[in-house]
């Protein structure tokens, strides 16, 4: 479930009240997000990375994801920003298979550029996150028995 609308509609309440009639153990819901955001320039690039962080400080990227702001609403007609306004955007994470071990930690990395993977915004940008309307949503699949065969990537598949 996603929910999405501009600030003071009561969807803060909305979730909260879902959350409390929830009666399965094995639903997870995870919350946090980014956007809506504001720039100080008319071209910029917003980078997302989802990190596992370890007990040890250590970190791994899990997936990402780009947008080319010029391109917020479609490929087809690009558009410049307005340095100022506060946009809207969804930014969709490449979809990946992961665990998260237990005493690990979610990092969501946000900047406004991912150098040498994507070539820089002309000009030096400032992004502002409004994290009290920002979201993210993680789906979350309860553990199969019928998993218990297979073994790590690399290791050959099914196990038995």
């Amino acid at each position: 479930m996603l929910v999405t609308g501009e600030a003071g509609l009561g969807k803060s309440r909305l979730v909260a009240e879902f959350c409390r009639t929830l009666v399965r153990s094995d639903i997870k819901v995870y919350q946090g997000s980014c956007s809506p955001y504001a720039h100080n320039r008319p071209l910029a690039l917003v980078a997302v990375r989802l990190n596992d962080v370890a007990p040890d400080g250590s970190s791994a990227r899990v997936t990402f994801g780009l947008k080319d702001l010029a391109h917020r609403d479609g490929h087809e007609a690009p558009a410049p920003l307005e340095p100022g306004r506060v946009y809207e955007v969804r930014i969709r994470l490449n979809d990946i298979a992961h665990a998260f071990p237990a005493g690990h930690s979610i990092r969501l990395a946000i900047s406004t550029c991912y150098w040498p993977m994507v070539w820089p915004a002309p000009e030096p940008v400032t992004l502002t996150v409004h994290t009290q309307a920002s979201s993210l949503s993680l789906p979350v699949r309860p553990p199969d028995p019928a998993d218990r065969g297979y073994g790590p990537p690399g290791s050959g598949g099914h196990a038995g």
